[in-house]
C-alpha cells in the first residue's frame, strides 16, 4: 500500500488509530540515554522499533534534532545525556553575520 492509499484508508476507516509522538519511552526501554539516540542512528532506530512493539501504533515518529544545522554552521551545541541537544549561543545576529556564513561541506 502506498502512502496515499494508507492515508485514504485511515480517513475512511471507522477504526480509531494511534500515532504517539514519542521516542523517549523506547530509549529507556532499550537501556540507552537521549544522547545515544541523537548521536547514533542505530540506537535511534532501536528506540523507535521498541515503541512500536510496546504500543499499538499506526505509524511511528522520530526525534527532531534541529540543532544539526546550527552545529554544521559552527554554533556551540549542548548535548546533555538525558535531554535533546540545544543551541547554546548565537552565531548570527544581523544581516552581515548571516551573509558571512560559510556553507559547510557535505563530504565526510
Amino acid at each position: 500500500m502506498n502512502v496515499d492509499e494508507w492515508i485514504e484508508y485511515i480517513i475512511v476507516s471507522d477504526k480509531k488509530v494511534a500515532l504517539p509522538i514519542m521516542t523517549h519511552p523506547g530509549i529507556e526501554a532499550i537501556g540507552k540515554k537521549v544522547i545515544d539516540a541523537v548521536t547514533d542512528g542505530e540506537v535511534h532506530y532501536q528506540a523507535i522499533k521498541q515503541v512500536t512493539e510496546i504500543y499499538p501504533t499506526t505509524a511511528c515518529t522520530v526525534i527532531m534534532d534541529l540543532t544539526v544545522e546550527a552545529e554544521a554552521f559552527g554554533c556551540a551545541i549542548s548535548m546533555p545525556e538525558h535531554e535533546v541537544p540545544s543551541v547554546t549561543g548565537r552565531l548570527v545576529y544581523d544581516e552581515e553575520t548571516v551573509n558571512s556564513l560559510q556553507v559547510p561541506s557535505l563530504s565526510v
